[in-house]
């Protein structure tokens, strides 16, 4: 059964289950997911006077990938997947079930495809040019977020500062040099050289029982709760008088000139505009023969109690040895790991939860209760350069999907930025490099 939320003429929402069938309504801009990605998007088209209608074929918003992610709002790690010798990583990953990232053959020329477009982006040319794109949107977001939670709040910050750190010792060149890629950015990032300076910054570290630890510290990062900020804001458009309708599945968009037309299991949505924020579910609902290029990359969270709070930490830390993500989100430790390209496998399985426990017990032995925690899985919405594509695809149908596991990071100026094409205005940065591509091959071309 559907859900759907109304503002009633006193002001409040009211949860109506009326067929839909019924419903005559058409709303300027129908937007169809409720991630982070959707709901932004939805946000920032209600301040350029959009009456907006959100879909999603969950009865909550941020039920998906957006519900239990790391956390992370960094510009000082947002770099493309596909890197300078991502091929070899790739192929040994084949041999090893524990390695952080893996590949197994899903049986569809799709992920083929998209392997070999993944492997294509990790020249050192299109590795910058990406870098670069996800960079400028990174900064842009940051700023659009910073200004909307100075006014309505939302979500609770988490301390200020990223730990990025290494038990070997020979990787101290790779960090310095990541430190000083930095210069000429808004990121400021200094190297830690012993545990006692990583320990000077979260006390959590001076009862690890790892002595020999090496790392970043990136100031301005930080990690926040998407799925709570999500939830929040999707609460205030209705308020505002925006529509929110839960359990609806889309299965088909058909646009022409004087609108969009949406079929879904139990009636036609009407509207001038829609907006495509639909992760993983983009490509099936993309018109003609356009593809997206999106891929599901499954990944992995692990969400504990903190207790008592002895010896957890308190800052958001990235295990870069083992390509495990930890961060402090109000109450909770949320442990995030695992990027698997295995199509839309949803099975959690208990050895990689083990080995995600194994990396937090190592560094902070007995701070957590693990009988407490629970354990979830998700596909982030990934293209082959990690770079989102956000902008018009035909008549009346616009996009903004494919963020990764940056789709935190980057909603809010995803989002501004779209609502600045739909209005045909020129952006507060150049929407060149997310905009969809021209009539092309499958990955080449069209919306990649």
């Amino acid at each position: 059964m559907h859900r759907s939320l109304l503002v009633g003429q006193n002001g409040c929402v009211n949860a109506s289950g009326e067929n839909r069938k019924r419903d005559t309504s058409v709303a300027d801009v129908v937007v169809v997911g409720a991630g982070v990605i959707g709901i932004t998007t939805a946000y920032y088209l209600m301040r350029k006077g959009h009456t907006v209608h959100v879909v999603d074929e969950h009865n909550e918003a941020a039920s998906g990938c957006s519900y239990a992610n790391g956390g992370f709002l960094s510009l000082g790690h947002v770099v493309p997947w596909s890197q300078p010798g991502i091929a070899k990583t790739m192929i040994g990953s084949l041999f090893n079930r524990q390695s952080p990232a893996r590949w197994r053959f899903d049986g569809t020329v799709s992920q083929l495809r998209w392997l070999w477009e993944f492997y294509k982006n990790g020249t050192h040319e299109k590795f910058a040019v990406n870098k670069k794109a996800l960079y400028d949107l990174a900064v842009y977001s940051r700023q659009c977020l910073d200004t909307l939670l100075g006014g309505h709040g939302f979500v609770s910050r988490g301390r200020t500062g990223v730990l990025q750190i290494t038990r070997k010792i020979d990787q101290l060149p790779a960090l310095r040099r990541q430190s000083e890629s930095y210069r000429g950015t808004v990121v400021r990032g200094r190297v830690l050289e012993d545990r006692a300076s990583i320990a000077s910054i979260d006390s959590a570290f001076s009862q690890s029982p790892e002595r020999r630890l090496y790392g970043l510290y990136v100031d301005d990062d930080y990690a926040a709760d998407c799925c709570e900020f999500t939830r929040a804001l999707m609460q205030y458009l209705v308020e505002q008088g925006a529509r929110f309708t839960g359990g609806v599945r889309v299965h088909k968009v058909s646009s022409s000139a004087g609108g969009v037309s949406l079929s879904t299991d139990d009636a036609e949505l009407q509207a001038s505009k829609v907006v495509l924020c639909t992760g993983v579910g983009t490509e099936s609902l993309l018109p003609g023969k356009c593809r997206s290029g999106i891929y599901p990359v499954k990944g992995y969270a692990l969400t504990v109690p903190v207790g008592d709070g002895v010896n957890t930490p308190s800052h958001p830390i990235i295990d870069g040895d083992n390509k495990v993500a930890i961060s402090r989100l109000g109450n909770k430790i949320r442990i995030t790991a695992i990027a698997e390209i295995v199509g839309h496998d949803a099975f959690i399985e208990r050895s990689r939860v083990d080995q995600m426990k194994a990396v937090y017990d190592g560094l902070f032995p007995g701070s957590v209760d693990w009988k407490s925690a629970s354990s979830w899985i998700g596909f982030r919405p990934t293209r082959p350069s990690t770079v989102p594509v956000i902008g018009p695809l035909g008549d009346n149908v616009f996009i903004n999907a494919g963020h990764g596991t940056y789709g935190w990071t980057l909603a809010c100026g995803s989002a501004s930025l779209l609502a600045d094409l739909m209005c045909g205005h020129s952006g507060e940065i150049s929407a060149g490099p997310y905009f969809p591509r021209s009539r092309g091959d499958l990955y080449a071309g069209s919306y990649c």
